[in-house]
């Protein structure tokens, strides 16, 4: 007997790489897998659901995974003409605001870099099969570790179960041994209210 809910966390740590694994899960009627990877790796999510669905049945089940790369080849670049854009319809908009010293003069570089799309990313694509060789032996880890937590928690749950059967059965012996006498006592009732009944009338 398994459990719906688990919990699980892995990392692993090389001279070029940090991984970590997190899986946890709720109940639910139906298997459902979340897997949180970044988009680099997405190729990756059919063969994580796969080994899930290998070992659960139901449940909600939260993935999490994080790589970090020691070496890895990050290109940043400056959207200009997207930066232009911003700081042109900025002026537009705030055009006959008395104090317009935010967009004449001080308006911070931070503000402007936090804006959507002008800072972008890129990284170098991966080989597919590099990289599930590279996660395959942790996910599995935290998956064996997750999948004996579920049993685990299953077992004692099954116990708790065992224990209250065990509670009500020796109850109903209980109640099952004073049948006779609670009946014999409702006979002896029953009598002596239709005597004295019987009685009332006479």
């Amino acid at each position: 007997m398994k459990s719906m809910t688990g919990y699980a966390f892995c990392e692993k740590q090389d001279s070029e790489n940090v991984i970590s694994v997190e899986i946890k899960s709720y109940n639910s009627r139906f298997l459902e897998i979340f897997v949180n990877l970044h988009s680099l790796y997405t190729p990756l999510e059919p063969r994580i659901r796969t080994l899930i669905s290998d070992k659960c049945a139901r449940g909600k089940i939260e993935v999490n995974i994080r790589i970090k790369r020691h070496n890895e080849n990050v290109r940043i670049n400056i959207n200009k003409n997207a930066l232009g854009n911003y700081i042109e319809n900025i002026k537009q908009t705030v055009s006959g605001i008395k104090d317009a010293s935010f967009v004449n003069n001080e308006m911070p570089l931070s503000f402007l870099l936090g804006l959507e799309g002008i800072i972008e990313i890129e990284r170098d694509s991966i080989d597919e099969n590099a990289a599930w060789d590279l996660m395959k032996g942790i996910f599995s880890e935290a998956l064996d570790k997750f999948d004996n937590e579920r049993s685990r928690e299953g077992e004692s749950t099954k116990n708790n179960i065992i224990s209250f059967i065990e509670i009500i059965e020796t109850n109903v012996q209980e109640i099952e041994s004073h049948i006779p006498k609670t009946e014999a006592l409702i006979k002896e009732n029953i009598k002596n209210r239709f005597a004295e009944l019987i009685n009332n009338t006479n």
